[in-house]
């Protein structure tokens, strides 16, 4: 006889025995009289979170306003659409054992909440890029739940209790904060948050104004009262439009340490292999399921960095001493003053420019806008207009450079890890390619000819690899016959005159911004030679200064092949189109134009020209190669700017002002830009060495928050064991060893991390000097012994090379001075 299946009983089984599990754990077992849930009293917490009257000093709300920050809570944000559930079953058939006693919240609650405001919140179109998590609303057909959003601790990628909730239309303003209040509703007392979310700058703009419509117990966060900070995880911030990038980053954030804000998306792929399973379950099976999940990932990261602080401090001392007192003092009390109010406040790492080539894609917009209204506008694509066409093939024909440049400077023994990142930017590039290229054939039919035809006449595969596929932008049709003489192709006026005077204003405004740039690399430069050879001394010092002059020479030479590309399609356009001044107006930029505006032509970055740099530096000055009456200036310091031929909207020849070009300005103004981008610099490298400072600080303490967590809840248990009596001796001895057993779990736990930490304050005090443990000494004697043998062996090749050598030691800036750990400084920003 076939025995029947209990496999829904099991099920069942299953689902009690966790709930009962999670209960116990958490000492509901020890109490007499009927089972009471608070919310989230179920969920593990994290021990180093600050928790007040847990784990927090005596008196830590009066601390200083300049250490408030080691108690503020780091909160992250974001949406999981994988863990989405089908629309079977209901609440009634399925209940949920938890609801709302650990991580989820209570679901007749959300629900209520939800139709009551969803229509009286305003879901507003994205002001910051193309955000879809904003602007569009997910599928839900055949769903119940189009996914989940959270609230995590963002330093220490653990659950918050009362954080999860379901999604019904896509990512709405209204579900996250109601699952962002639900998470710091125990937590009132904190006087300070900083919270990450991937479009926190939509979010965050009409918060508070929400919250004035929300109920009370929302009201009574006074989130208002509190020092509460909004920031883009780093990862995503790239995403966002150039206003976003110094004001919602957590590199010039104070307070924040390292934290990179992306503790929740390392969760999410801890956890997304449960949604197989989880979307075809019931409400309530489903929220079992994923709670247990929560809470086992919440323990395992309980159970289961400081040279770099030193570094950067020695490098803010360094650029500090460098610069004059009174000018430090200046940017000290403006970037204090910023910190205190930054929505009021002008962003110190920003500079005050406005790229051009932003300016007239504007213009273009708001023109292809009125023609539309007007009747006389055409566009071949619903969603690209022509200017966008143009527009997204110059930015891709620049990501190809910087991607070939990256190809091409890639070393012969690059790491496994490094050949993957480049080929996934590869990948990346084909893919918008290939999208871009679509578009393009529905604006110009006659390329898709022209692409089978070169693609059959091509080869060895030239045409397979994204960084140089030609993207025939209507210049480069221009000469087509010239470069391919033997194939019938496409005539220029196969192309609509309109997209070559788009490309035209565009390449002006992109070649000007060019200008713009590579004065300000140049002058960056400069100033950094000077900087080596009045403060650099040593060794080490010289090899960090030649890496911070190799990037700038770097970017001088991108920048210089982005005026190139754009000079040569204005000379290809401006003689199509019959336009006048062009050749003078954009000239040919030859490698002895690239210099500073002190230099000669000598000088300049010219390959065939370093023997004369290399006799100067042995014997004279360089200026002496060459008498001042007979020096010239580079045309780069005597262009006039002058935009012309309808750049900006202007008419043929007319001039509509300057682009950053000095024609007649004085020295003072070349001056005060360099003063720029040295102060824009120094703010960013305040803001580095900070940010490790905090770091370091921001572990001690929290350090010493787990063993005060431990110790609190070993205490809680001790008290659970003194008062789990009963009328049953049995079930008293039990209660007893578990409440006991518990409170010895803990208690090994922090003396765990005792023992692990031990060394850390010597090592912090030390600056990393001290080795953490017994095997890391060996290890640190074994390298230290190794690198003195380097350097006596360098000695003996060259007796210039010690530390008292001057910067003569490697003035040619090719970084063989010697090899340091500090030769990685970054100079991203400068400009």
């Amino acid at each position: 006889m076939e025995s029947k299946s209990r496999y829904r009983e099991f099920l069942r089984m299953s689902r009690q025995f966790r709930h009962l599990k999670m209960v116990k754990r958490v000492g509901k077992g020890n109490a007499d009289g009927p089972l009471v849930l608070e919310a989230g009293s179920c969920a593990v917490t994290c021990p180093a979170c600050p928790q007040p009257g847990g784990n927090l000093p005596d008196g830590w709300e009066k601390v200083s306003l300049q250490k408030r920050f080691l108690y503020q809570l780091f909160l992250a944000i974001d949406a999981n659409f994988r863990l989405k559930r089908k629309l079977v079953s209901n609440d009634d058939a399925d209940p949920s054992l938890n609801d709302g006693c650990a991580y989820f919240v209570k679901c007749i609650l959300f629900m209520a909440f939800l139709s009551g405001y969803d229509k009286k919140v305003d879901q507003n179109a994205s002001t910051c890029s193309n955000h879809s998590a904003v602007n569009n609303d997910r599928s839900t057909r055949g769903l119940a739940a189009s996914g989940v959003g959270a609230v995590d601790c963002a330093r220490h990628e653990m659950k918050r209790p009362m954080s999860v909730g379901d999604f019904q239309k896509g990512e709405r303003y209204v579900n996250m904060d109601y699952l962002f209040f639900s998470s710091i509703r125990n937590t009132l007392l904190l006087l300070a948050l900083v919270v990450s979310y991937d479009i926190a700058c939509q979010w965050s703009i009409n918060l508070f104004t929400r919250l004035g419509m929300y109920p009370a117990w929302m009201k009574a966060s006074k989130l208002p009262e509190k020092k509460t900070t909004f920031l883009v995880p780093k990862f995503h911030l790239p995403a966002h439009i150039q206003s976003c990038w110094s004001r919602y980053s957590y590199n010039y954030a104070s307070g924040v340490g390292t934290t990179d804000g992306e503790a929740i998306e390392r969760l999410w792929a801890g956890l997304n292999h449960y949604a197989s399973s989880t979307k075809e379950m019931g409400p309530g099976s489903r929220q079992d399921i994923l709670d247990d999940a929560f809470g086992d990932w919440n323990w395992r990261k309980i159970t289961s960095f400081i040279p770099e602080s030193v570094k950067h401090a020695a490098l803010h001392r360094e650029f500090t001493e460098a610069c004059p007192a009174e000018t430090i003092t200046e940017w000290e009390e403006r970037i204090q003053i910023y910190e205190r109010s930054p929505s009021s406040e002008p962003n110190p790492y920003e500079s005050g420019k406005v790229l051009l080539f932003d300016t007239v894609r504007k213009t273009i917009a708001q023109e292809e806008t009125d023609e539309l209204a007007g009747g006389s506008g055409v566009s071949v694509d619903e969603e690209v207009s022509a200017s966008q066409l143009i527009t997204m093939g110059i930015e891709i024909e620049e990501q190809q450079r910087r991607l070939s440049n990256s190809q091409r400077n890639q070393p012969k023994h690059a790491s496994e890890n490094e050949r993957a990142n480049l080929k996934l930017q590869i990948n990346s590039l084909r893919r918008k390619v290939d999208g871009w290229v679509d578009i393009q054939h529905r604006y110009v039919p006659s390329l898709r000819i022209l692409r089978q035809r070169l693609e059959d006449h091509e080869t060895g595969g030239k045409l397979d690899c994204p960084t140089k596929s030609s993207l025939h932008l209507p210049s480069s049709l221009l000469t087509l016959k010239t470069r391919h003489p033997d194939i019938i192709l496409p005539t220029a006026q196969s192309c609509d005159i309109r997209l070559y005077v788009l490309e035209w204003r565009l390449r002006c405004a992109q070649a000007q911004d060019a200008l713009v740039s590579l004065r300000d690399a140049i002058r960056l430069r400069a100033h950094l030679y000077q900087d080596k050879k009045r403060h650099q001394r040593g060794q080490a010092a010289n090899t960090r200064s030649n890496g911070l002059i190799e990037r700038a020479t770097e970017r001088i030479r991108a920048t210089a092949e982005r005026y190139q590309s754009a000079q040569s399609a204005i000379w290809l356009l401006g003689t199509h189109l019959k336009r006048t001044s062009f050749q003078t107006q954009y000239p040919i930029l030859l490698p002895t134009d690239i210099r500073n505006i002190s230099e000669d032509e000598d000088e300049a970055d010219e390959p065939a020209l370093a023997p004369w740099k290399n006799k100067a530096k042995k014997g004279t000055t360089v200026e002496s190669t060459r008498s001042e009456t007979r020096r010239t200036v580079s045309w780069i310091w005597r262009h006039s700017g002058v935009v012309g031929d309808g750049v900006s909207g202007g008419g043929e020849g007319e001039e509509t002002g300057s682009a950053g070009g000095i024609g007649s300005t004085a020295p003072a103004q070349l001056q005060q830009d360099l003063n720029e981008a040295v102060r824009i610099e120094w703010f960013k490298s305040r803001a580095r060495s900070q940010r490790w400072a905090e770091e370091v600080e921001l572990l001690e303490e929290e350090m010493r928050r787990v063993l005060a967590t431990f110790e609190h809840r070993a205490a809680g248990w001790d008290e659970k064991a003194e008062s789990s009596h009963s009328s049953d001796p049995a079930l008293t001895e039990g209660r007893v060893a578990y409440a006991k057993g518990q409170a010895a779990q803990f208690r090994a736990m922090g003396q765990r991390c005792k023992e692990l930490w031990a060394l850390v304050p010597q090592y912090v005090a030390s600056g990393g000097r001290t080795p953490l443990s017994e095997k890391e000494r060996l290890v640190w004697e074994k390298r230290e012994r190794e690198g003195i043998a380097e350097v006596e062996g360098n000695d003996e090749e060259d007796p210039e090379h010690s530390d008292e050598s001057d910067d003569d030691s490697d003035d040619d800036g090719d970084g063989d001075a010697g090899d340091s750990d500090d030769d990685d400084d970054d100079i991203d920003g400068l400009t």
